[in-house]
């Protein structure tokens, strides 16, 4: 008797798993083809449009990728990505959980991957900004990285403009702190800030900018910094206006 009840039991958690597990695949869409066209760093949310014909992403999605994973297949190999490696225009791939029906619509994603890249602006930018940043300061520093966040990319009157933050990793040229002039008088006159000064010299120290870049109709590069602290003000600029004066 109690083996049957058992087998009973057993035969029911069986049908439950496998009804769950039907449910489940009803609403999870594997791979769904989408390409970019907003990407909110701050909120780790992308908005995209499907690509294939009645997609369940519509013509305007945002796939909130908070906990998302993000890979690109490369020579056949998986290799995990970030989501800062992602920009307007790309192609990818997202598996799709449930879409809310409203407009536009949206998602939540854990996986997504990139399948095409479409970096024509964002490489001309990304160049254009590496460039002028080791013309600007590269005299003064030992230039480790460049990073573009949070691009966003629209035409207006023909023109493409392409709002980013840019951060520039760089550290001072290697030489012994004891020989700088503000760190060789601190020691000199037992200056209690001394060893923080000698030991922060040569760690990396990071530029931050929020730019705007306007590509016109003959690939000229216009640039922009918002220099309002509180909300947005475009001015013209040039990296070298943020070299400070001595």
């Amino acid at each position: 008797m109690r083996k049957s009840i058992a087998l009973c039991l057993y035969f029911i958690l069986a049908l439950f798993i496998l009804t769950s597990c039907r449910d489940k695949q009803d609403v999870v869409h594997m791979g769904v083809n989408a390409e970019i066209l907003e990407i909110s760093e701050q909120e780790k949310t992308m908005l995209v449009k499907g690509l294939d014909e009645n997609s369940i992403l519509g013509d305007k999605c945002y796939v909130k990728c908070e906990n998302a994973y993000f890979i690109e297949v490369i020579d056949g190999k998986p290799i995990d990505i970030t989501f800062d490696d992602f920009s307007v225009k790309d192609k990818i791939t997202v598996d799709v959980i449930e879409v809310l029906e409203t407009y536009p619509s949206s998602t939540i994603t854990e996986r997504v991957q990139l399948i095409q890249r479409n970096d024509t602006n964002y490489d001309k930018i990304s160049a254009y900004m590496e460039e002028e940043c080791k013309n600007v300061f590269s005299p003064y520093y030992e230039l480790l990285d460049f990073q573009i966040s949070n691009y966003q990319e629209e035409v207006v009157n023909e023109n493409v403009e392409a709002t980013f933050f840019y951060k520039v990793i760089h550290k001072n040229y290697d030489k012994d702190p004891d020989t700088v002039g503000y760190i060789k008088e601190a020691k000199e006159r037992g200056d209690s800030n001394y060893q923080k000064m000698y030991d922060e010299y040569l760690q990396p120290k990071e530029m931050n900018f929020e730019l705007k870049a306007i590509i016109d109709k003959n690939d000229l590069i216009t640039l922009y910094s918002n220099i309002s602290p509180k909300g947005i003000e475009w001015e013209e600029t040039k990296m070298s206006d943020f070299i400070l004066s001595k």
